[in-house]
């Protein structure tokens, strides 16, 4: 397991968090998609990995970016596992909009998207809602948050352990390492769309 295998790793399994939300939204308000084709719904999800691919990379870049810098100081086990906690912190401020998200729909049958810049007027009626006519949403959205933080600490850290365990390779591979996820980071920017 080398140094790049951890940003691909964290890519992967916040790809996975975003598909969770996204099944969560769909089997929560099934009758409103019910008019959907099962094509349809495959394609809507395809077109959110990509959406989901493109958030990921742009927004949490620097962090995938100090992950594979080839110089020794950004590849002391410290320095990775802040790049980790910043990015795993992260991650979950998104998971957690998205699954307010899928309450939020619930009451107006629409996305939150620019309304969230003047929700802090709101914060009170908001919350008050998450814990009466929505507190079973609240509930299942922070089992949903414990079961991805748990699946995430075997699936990215405990393999950032054993990478941090073993000896650095050369500047050479790790150079080489840092320029891989470089072009995986903008291909997946692009949502893994290689023409237009």
């Amino acid at each position: 397991m080398s140094i790049v295998s951890i940003p691909i790793r964290f890519f992967l399994f916040s790809l996975f968090a975003f598909l969770v939300c996204r099944g969560y939204l769909y089997f929560t308000y099934a009758d409103y998609f019910s008019s959907m084709s099962l094509e349809q719904i495959v394609i809507a999800f395809i077109k959110g990995a990509q959406f989901d691919s493109a958030t990921i990379a742009s927004s949490g870049a620097i962090f995938f970016l100090l992950l594979c810098l080839p110089f020794r100081f950004f590849q002391k086990p410290l320095s990775r596992r802040i790049s980790l906690y910043l990015l795993s912190a992260w991650l979950f401020i998104l998971v957690g909009y998205c699954l307010v998200d899928v309450s939020y729909f619930g009451e107006v049958k629409r996305h939150i998207g620019a309304e969230i810049l003047n929700i802090g007027s709101d914060i009170g009626a908001i919350t008050a809602i998450a814990f009466s006519s929505r507190l079973s949403h609240t509930l299942i959205g922070l089992v949903i948050i414990a079961l991805l933080g748990l699946i995430g600490y075997f699936f990215v850290l405990k393999a950032e352990v054993r990478v941090s365990q073993r000896p650095q390779p050369s500047f050479g591979s790790r150079l080489l390492s840092c320029l891989g996820v470089i072009v995986f980071m903008v291909i997946a920017i692009r949502g893994f769309i290689f023409q237009g």
